[in-house]
């Protein structure tokens, strides 16, 4: 009866209670305008889609920039399956994420660190009423998963530090992995599975010790809770992760590192990684609790060049060893979700440029693709009697929520319809193309909103970091920016990208710079052969060490996250770009966890004498400028001066976000050099974004540069988010 009142009493009473509708679709009052730099601010980030048990409503999450508070604001919202509503649930300062139903979709929890300096879980009731603190811990709760019962819920939480003396203390490194991308030095803290009772609020430990315990699965009867760690001697010297399973039960203090019953049992003894914690990919039980669908890597030795296979390992106690479903396919894959009748399991899919949904028996066999083409599917939750919904991009239209109808994705959130209607994008066109020996080559020609075929553009080349990454086919506002302000965008997948199999992304293994430096190249002769790209306006940028990618004497430096390639037998990318974070109003940075912002700089060559600032050090993801590194590392024998103009002509060390000034009088958006008044003057009445030549100007050079850029024929280029 409960059951069959809440989808009604739900619309009664969220729906108009709750929230606001969906941003509406205005008429536009003008003609499309193309896409700027503030309409960067207006993309809607929609993600983590959950159908609720009843299959009426799939909750998501949208993050907006804010830009007083300079960071990212996320709320829950849900839509109706059919559609029609759009609800936003929570209104909260803070913000809100990780919204999960519970399993008899009466309560809606989510995490926020409202009331509270930690991340605590939240429950909201669907029949009324405000949401309630469901934990109280000393630290950040990561993650969660519900029980079976919707009784209890397995909490992540890392351990309490409890030492918070006046003084900060020095860092004491004392483990091999001491410094971790964003988490910053690494203590002696791990994270830790924690059971809460719903109805209680009382939470027990259930693993303790020195290894870390991530993704927990709990299994079909609510007895059983799998999970993912490295438990053995020296486990930051290899990304060597097993799967595990431990009695869900808490109490009497197991051995083995376990806070509960039994101790965690082991089921993956492959000499590699067994869903690697970095996939963000959950183990899933079978209907039947009998097996445990998963991803496996490569061996050790191809490190992140492997491809993640779909692997069923039997959850029973000395099972056996584990089926590998994709072998042969050659393509990354994640996310497995069984079918209610155990029969088949459907993944993401990773291809060339490309992410669908493909489903496979679960007894192996022919992969069925549901959801292919020019698309990227992130991800997708299912429902009851077969419901799908994924959360999906393409070129031209940022990720949202849809419904799967059969092979037909049927929108649902509408989150970014409203600021899409008022600007006109850059078309995005597949390319292909051949490098230096004839390897094929694909990518992205990214073109102006007004583009004329038979005229020569400024051209900028994008490269992705990674290395193992790609382009895809899904909207990114940093190549639509720099093409709204009237650029010609190449990117390409060079080798040791993605999507291609496991021989395409090692084919630079211990060879940065060499092969994926051509293919990059050959990106753009391909896009002046096309008659697209002018010559004589030729920039490069990248997430990380475009810098690199340029004339320069002495031995190319192998390493760094852009790539490593430096460009010796050519002079041609006369220009690069940097990161830098999108700034306020307040002229602070807006951060993102996916990196609002790398600007494009426009800077004139180096001169031959003179080399990087920073040389990029792989070791523990520590990162220092090369001053620090002795004569004998090249880059280091002459540290640069420091620029007289406050401008970021100069490479920054990777460590260092750079950050843009204020905009003074008289300065073009998005570029760093502070142009002359009389420039300002003569470009008040210039067409917007239109762009124009580079070039020197002889015998007037700042501080470690060869030349400003001629005040006259300053270009217009704009500042650009895993």
């Amino acid at each position: 009866m409960f059951e069959q009142l809440v989808p009604k009493l739900a619309a009664l009473a969220l729906v108009p209670a709750l929230g606001a509708q969906a941003p509406a679709v205005p008429a536009p009052a003008a003609p499309p305008r193309p896409f700027s730099l503030d309409d960067v601010l207006r993309v809607r980030d929609v993600r983590e889609p959950q159908i609720s048990p009843d299959g009426a409503w799939v909750a998501y999450t949208v993050s907006t920039p804010d830009t007083a508070e300079d960071r990212n604001k996320s709320a829950v919202w849900m839509a109706s399956w059919d559609g029609t509503h759009n609800v936003r649930l929570t209104t909260s300062k803070p913000g809100e994420n990780t919204p999960r139903w519970s399993p008899d979709g009466r309560w809606l929890a989510f995490l926020s660190s409202r009331e509270d300096e930690h991340t605590q879980l939240w429950l909201l009731d669907r029949l009324g009423g405000e949401g309630r603190k469901a934990t109280t811990l000393q630290s950040d709760v990561d993650d969660y998963v519900w029980a079976p019962d919707g009784k209890r819920i397995v909490l992540v939480a890392e351990d309490v530090d409890t030492a918070k003396p006046k003084t900060p203390p020095p860092i004491v490194i004392d483990r091999f992995q001491f410094k971790q991308d964003e988490g910053g030095y690494l203590g002696k803290q791990r994270r830790h599975l924690y059971v809460l009772d719903v109805e209680s609020g009382k939470t027990t430990t259930l693993t303790s010790g020195d290894y870390d315990e991530l993704l927990p699965a709990w299994s079909p009867d609510g007895k059983s809770l799998a999970f993912v760690s490295k438990r053995r001697p020296d486990f930051d010297r290899d990304s060597n992760w097993d799967l595990y399973v431990i009695d869900a039960a808490p109490g009497g203090g197991g051995g083995g590192g376990g806070g509960g019953g039994a101790a965690p049992r082991q089921l993956t003894t492959f000499e590699g990684p067994d869903n690697d914690p970095d996939t963000e990919s959950r183990p899933a039980w079978s209907p039947d609790g009998r097996s445990i669908a998963y991803l496996q890597g490569g061996p050790l030795k191809l490190i992140y060049y492997a491809v993640q296979k779909l692997a069923v390992v039997p959850a029973a106690e000395g099972g056996g060893a584990p089926r590998i479903l994709t072998a042969a396919l050659d393509r990354n894959v994640a996310s497995p979700v069984w079918s209610a009748d155990g029969s088949s399991i459907t993944f993401l899919l990773e291809d060339d440029r490309a992410v669908g949904l493909a489903r496979v028996p679960a007894t192996g066999g022919a992969i069925e693709r549901l959801v292919s083409g020019p698309r990227v599917v992130s991800a997708f939750a299912a429902g009851p009697n077969g419901k799908l919904a994924v959360l999906a991009s393409t070129p031209l239209v940022p990720t949202e929520v849809f419904a799967l109808d059969g092979t037909t994705l049927r929108p649902l959130s509408r989150q970014n319809d409203g600021w899409l209607s008022r600007v006109k994008l850059g078309s995005v066109e597949p390319i292909s193309f051949k490098s230096r020996d004839g390897t094929a080559v694909n990518g992205f020609a990214v073109k102006p909103p007004d583009f004329v075929s038979g005229k020569r553009y400024p051209t900028i080349l994008r490269i992705h970091g990674g290395p193992v990454s790609q382009y895809q086919a899904e909207f990114d506002f940093q190549l639509q920016t720099l093409a709204g302000h009237g650029y010609l965008v190449i990117v390409a997948n060079p080798r040791g990208s993605s999507g291609r199999g496991e021989r395409f992304s090692a084919a630079i293994f211990a060879d940065w710079g060499n092969k994926d430096a051509q293919d990059v190249l050959a990106a753009v002769d391909y896009a002046v052969a096309q008659g697209l790209a002018d010559t004589a306006r030729l920039g490069v940028g990248g997430g990380r060490h475009p810098h690199e990618l340029r004339d320069r004497p002495g031995p190319p430096l192998q390493g760094g996250g852009q790539r490593g390639e430096h460009r010796q037998h050519s002079r041609r990318l006369r220009h690069r770009s940097v990161c830098a974070g999108i700034r306020g109003r307040a002229g602070r940075t807006v951060e993102s966890r996916r990196h609002l912002g790398p600007a494009v700089t426009p800077v004139p060559a180096r001169r031959p004498d003179q080399h990087a600032d920073a040389v990029p050090v792989r070791r523990q993801g520590l990162q220092r400028p090369a001053p620090q590194l002795g004569a004998d590392v090249p880059g280091a024998q002459k540290p640069r001066r420091g620029n007289p103009t406050g401008d970021l002509s100069g490479s920054a060390p990777r460590h260092q976000q750079a950050e843009l000034p204020a905009r003074p009088p008289g300065a073009i958006s998005g570029v760093v050099r502070q142009v002359p008044q009389t420039v300002g003057a003569q470009r008040r009445g210039a067409a917007c974004c239109a762009p124009t030549a580079i070039r020197r100007v002889p015998g007037a050079g700042w501080a470690g540069n060869s030349g400003p850029l001629s005040p006259a024929v300053s270009p217009r280029p704009a500042r650009r988010p895993r």
